[in-house]
């Protein structure tokens, strides 16, 4: 420790700080450090750690990420039952040629999941290689610093890819099992 007087000060620095901060080494107990600190007749207030604050927005973007998802999958299934109207011609063909319902609905399923899974894998691909360098340059703008940013781990990248393919296949199911099981018109046959 470096001890000065405070006649050493510049003149714009002459007013002595009004607090100090301490950084303490790895391992050391804050109460302990605390409690003797305060022994020795000093005020000691532990520093709130920015990242505690976060709890809250953390709930909020499960939220979010929630509710994005619900729309994804209610366009999915729009977006399946549309196609599946327009070629209605083509569930005649596929019946005509002799599949069976659950073939019929495995193929329609299998045309919707194929660019789901593809639309999935690339958009993962792409936010894992991004997000490090997104959340790091965010982090450098708002001065909370650099170095936060953290890709996810292969589990869990894995396990998102798993569960938004199945949820896109589920959602698939829907239509197509509601058009393997549907009477074509006459003008189809």
């Amino acid at each position: 420790m470096l001890s000065l007087g405070v006649d050493s000060l510049a003149a714009k620095d002459a007013v002595p700080p009004q607090f100090y901060a301490l950084v303490l080494r790895s391992g050391a107990d804050p109460a302990q450090v605390r409690a003797r600190l305060q022994g020795q007749g000093l005020e000691v207030t532990q520093a709130v750690n920015p990242a505690d604050r976060l709890a809250v927005i953390r709930v909020i973007i499960v939220a979010l990420v929630a509710v994005l998802a619900l729309i994804g999958l209610a366009s999915l299934l729009t977006a399946s039952a549309l196609g599946l109207r327009d070629h209605v011609f083509d569930l005649a063909v596929l019946k005509a040629m002799g599949l069976t319902p659950r073939q019929v609905m495995a193929t329609l399923v299998t045309a919707t999941g194929l660019p789901a899974a593809v639309g999935v894998v690339a958009g993962a691909a792409a936010g894992a290689f991004l997000a490090r360098g997104l959340i790091d340059l965010e982090g450098r703008g708002s001065g909370v610093g650099a170095g936060i940013g953290r890709a996810p781990t292969p589990g869990m990248l894995a396990a998102t890819l798993v569960i938004a393919i199945g949820a896109a296949l589920l959602v698939a199911l829907i239509p197509a099992r509601r058009a393997a099981r549907a009477q074509m018109p006459v003008t189809a046959r």
